[in-house]
């Protein structure tokens, strides 16, 4: 069945309208004032007179279709165009082996290769492997990205960049107009950026799509999102058992703030998630969930979303304040940016609710400085405030290839460039590629965390306005696990390479 967008069904009703309204015209032309502005135009076609007839049968003509067509629009979105389902990716059109290891790429790059070289272009079908070969290999991002001669296909998966496919500059423009199409964009604007989202049947698969124009043609990057009930349990997460332990005995109380910080990609919304999915687990239907998100990347049962940026006025402030009158119980904030967010944020944690945020600090203790500089009073800071969550990601070892290494200058040079003198006793294990990981050396992810709780000691020196690192200090002091440590713990146990560490937790 053919798939029209909104854009091509309004061509088709004008067009439909102009032959009707045309066809109007020849009739009225039939009648006798008609027949004799006819009689007139084909005896004085190069006269004056015939020139205004023609005129004015051209003006009638335009304004009768361009009344026919508002009309006949009006009524197609009335009684058709709100049950009209917009076109998706089907869920028999998706070929989706989750789990596939990525060791299995060269299997989809003969697929690809072989649609890109169709000498009949097939871009349903061609868009339909490309999603199903991210979703299946567990990418994060697809890219597209034209160049010279050719657009080159990526795969971003463990945050690793894997060729894909290369694309003939005559079949990319099909490709782009389908994903437009499946993601209700402009297919005729190619100058301006975009922003979407791929319809799937299936509800558990989500494709946020961006599009930027380059001085090769428009550069595409889908993200890719699965949401499983696996991949944001709470006990997945990969959070050490003492921490998740207390994580999960803040998660009961009913007001105060949690806070996540780390780069853009360490997991923070997916520990948000599974937070707030935890809460609703334990509370059910009792606890009334609202989140603002920057974009919303998946559709949660039970969460009334709203995202954020839809409308020039459309701010995390201004929603934080009207989310504020909807009498929530748990407020997921997507980010405090600035000092009105900030403070709308603190109030709603001191005053009966429970809010999940993140903000950008290069620490956990510099979490309180960052909150400050947005002119949060020091007192609301330390009473607001339950925990502060820091979150990496690292890149893990490949099972198949990993072995046990020493020490070297290299490590040791390292170490202290961050400060730390004292070399940490392994064992500590190191890859060197193989088939199974690529030659990458690599497989997969783990995060590393590090979690401040606030304690009555730290209250008192938050209180007081202290500088970071005391609060760090007296924060490990109380017994909080720092993200080198845990790094650490999971490099002797082979999950990641001792350099890995250093970096990520220096990133």
């Amino acid at each position: 069945m053919l798939e029209l967008s909104r854009r091509h069904q309004n061509i088709i009703i004008r067009v439909i309208s102009y032959v009707v309204a045309g066809l109007l015209v020849l009739l009225l032309g039939k009648s006798d004032p008609g027949r004799s502005l006819v009689t007139g135009l084909s005896e004085a076609i190069h006269s004056s007179e015939g020139l205004t007839a023609a005129i004015l049968w051209g003006v009638i003509w335009i304004v009768l279709s361009s009344m026919l067509f508002k009309v006949a629009l009006g009524l197609w979105w009335k009684f058709r165009g709100s049950a009209t389902a917009l076109p998706s990716v089907l869920s028999r059109d998706l070929r989706v082996k989750p789990g596939e290891k990525i060791s299995r790429l060269p299997v989809y790059r003969r697929i690809m290769g072989g649609l890109a070289g169709l000498k009949k272009p097939d871009p349903v079908k061609f868009v339909n492997e490309l999603v199903s070969a991210g979703f299946s290999l567990g990418a994060s991002d697809i890219h597209m990205n034209p160049g010279h001669d050719s657009v080159a296909v990526t795969l971003r998966v463990h945050g690793m960049l894997y060729e894909l496919a290369e694309v003939d500059l005559i079949l990319y423009p099909h490709i782009v107009r389908r994903v437009k199409v499946l993601s209700d964009l402009s297919t005729f604007k190619h100058d301006i950026p975009q922003d979407g989202h791929l319809r799937f049947e299936d509800g558990t698969y989500t494709g946020r799509v961006s599009l930027l124009p380059t001085n090769h043609g428009e550069r595409m990057a889908i993200r890719l999102s699965t949401c499983t009930a696996d991949i944001l349990f709470l006990d997945n997460i990969g959070m050490p058992d003492d921490m998740l332990e207390t994580h999960k005995a803040l998660l009961s109380r009913h007001q105060g703030m949690i806070i996540l910080t780390g780069p853009t990609g360490s997991g923070k919304s997916t520990t948000m998630f599974g937070s707030l999915l935890h809460i609703q687990s334990l509370r059910g239907e009792s606890v009334n969930i609202v989140t603002l998100e920057d974009p919303i990347e998946t559709d949660f049962t039970g969460f009334h979303q709203t995202q954020i940026g839809q409308s020039p006025g459309m701010t995390f402030a201004t929603g934080l304040r009207a989310v504020l009158r909807q009498d929530p119980d748990i407020i997921m904030l997507g980010e405090i940016r600035d000092e009105e967010t900030a403070q709308i944020a603190m109030r709603a944690a001191t005053t009966g609710h429970l809010l999940f945020t993140t903000v950008h600090a290069p620490s956990t203790a510099g979490v309180f400085n960052r909150l400050l500089q947005m002119g949060i009073d020091s007192a609301q800071l330390s009473s607001g405030i339950h925990s502060i969550i820091s979150q990496r990601l690292c890149h893990r070892l490949c099972p198949d290839c990993r072995h046990e290494a020493q020490i070297t200058e290299e490590h040791i040079k390292q170490f202290r460039l961050i400060g730390i003198d004292e070399i940490p006793e392994g064992p500590f294990f190191i890859s060197d590629g193989c088939e199974e990981c690529m030659n990458k050396g690599y497989i997969g992810r783990c995060s590393l965390f590090e979690m401040l709780t606030v304690t009555d000691s730290l209250r008192d020196m938050i209180a007081e306005g202290a500088p970071s690192h005391r609060i760090s200090q007296q924060a490990r002091e109380d017994g909080m696990r720092s993200l080198l440590d845990h790094g650490l713990e999971l490099a002797r146990q082979g999950e990641v390479s001792l350099l890995e560490v250093v970096r990520t937790v220096s990133s």
